[in-house]
């Protein structure tokens, strides 16, 4: 799972809390979500940084090295939206196809054509002197 789409199940979580609960500290949504309490805090500051989330981090959060995200409506237009997954990256396979390695070979023989030339050259005058074809 990509990060985009472990910020999507936060949101998630977050936006499928009861109405009267705002606010869920990251190591309740780190275990709901099964995710390290460490990766869920970045996580949960990105989201913050992005707009779509408050921070309502207290004194009482350090004892738990949590961080407390406070829901508002940009929460949710985020989730509703799937904000976080609309960016996906694409990710792009190049596939060689035969006539593509036909291609790599003909620019070598291109390129080092005399490396192949020469020495049958020199084999076959070789040959030839053994043979005594030049008498």
């Amino acid at each position: 799972m990509t990060d985009r789409q472990k910020i999507h199940k936060i949101l998630e979580y977050i936006c499928g809390l009861p109405e009267n609960v705002n606010s869920v500290d990251t190591d309740v949504i780190s275990h709901a979500i099964k995710l390290s309490l460490a990766e869920t805090n970045i996580l949960a500051r990105e989201i913050i940084e992005n707009g779509d989330a408050l921070d309502c981090t207290t004194k009482d959060n350090a004892k738990t090295n949590s961080v407390c995200l406070s829901r508002i409506q940009a929460t949710k237009d985020a989730f509703e939206s799937k904000k976080y997954l609309k960016d996906e990256p694409e990710i792009t396979i190049k596939v060689i196809d035969d006539n593509q390695k036909q291609n790599a070979f003909i620019r070598f023989l291109k390129k080092f054509w005399w490396a192949i030339i020469v020495p049958l050259i020199i084999g076959i005058i070789l040959i030839g002197i053994e043979k005594k074809w030049f008498n």
